[in-house]
């Protein structure tokens, strides 16, 4: 399936981009895989997301840069009808905050900092590292949008949605994993694997 292949690419793509991440790399290796593993759905829901914003309003999903896909026709390939509305729903609400390129960065940071991720060893030195973010956040909106007093809570808002269409999500593809209507590669199968323990 195409959009599965894009899929896999994408969370290799998070996996380089996580290494980026200024200050990721001081958090020590076991917590970096856990918090990649504890995050990786939400990411790939945020940059779905993101990369949709051009598609708001039209009930349609960039799942690839040359794949849009109708909520109708994404759902007749075997992606939950919940999901996907839900997942236009978070596009339409980004789109209404305008989000920018520097925030969506920085959100993509604050959501791979997860301190209360499971097996996290140094909870202390991720709480530090996303406090930071945060503040990067902040300063950013403060200097950016200096009239936009709430821009700031708005935008943490979305984080709690972001997760809850996340688990949609993971619920989605094990259960197309399972039906036989995709093959999970290695990778997705240790990060899923993961989150079912949690």
């Amino acid at each position: 399936m195409q959009m599965m292949k894009y899929g896999y690419m994408e969370l290799r793509m998070i996996i380089q981009w996580a290494k980026k991440v200024p200050g990721f790399k001081t958090v020590n290796m076991v917590d970096q895989m856990n918090l990649l593993k504890a995050c990786f759905m939400d990411l790939n829901v945020l940059r779905v997301s993101y990369r949709s914003l051009d598609l708001a309003g039209t009930n349609q999903i960039r799942f690839g840069q040359d794949l849009v896909l109708s909520v109708d026709d994404a759902s007749m390939l075997g992606w939950s009808m919940e999901l996907l509305t839900y997942t236009v729903e978070y596009i339409n609400q980004l789109q209404s905050l305008q989000i920018d390129s520097v925030e969506f960065a920085v959100i993509s940071a604050l959501v791979l900092t997860y301190p209360d991720a499971k097996g996290i060893e140094d909870n202390k030195a991720v709480t530090e590292l996303q406090s930071k973010i945060l503040e990067c956040l902040r300063y950013h909106i403060t200097t950016s949008y200096p009239s936009q007093t709430k821009r700031y809570i708005k935008i943490l808002q979305r984080l709690p949605i972001l997760r809850e269409i996340s688990a949609k999500a993971k619920e989605s593809f094990l259960r197309m994993n399972m039906d036989g209507m995709l093959q999970m590669d290695k990778l997705a199968g240790e990060m899923l694997d993961y989150d079912e323990q949690r």
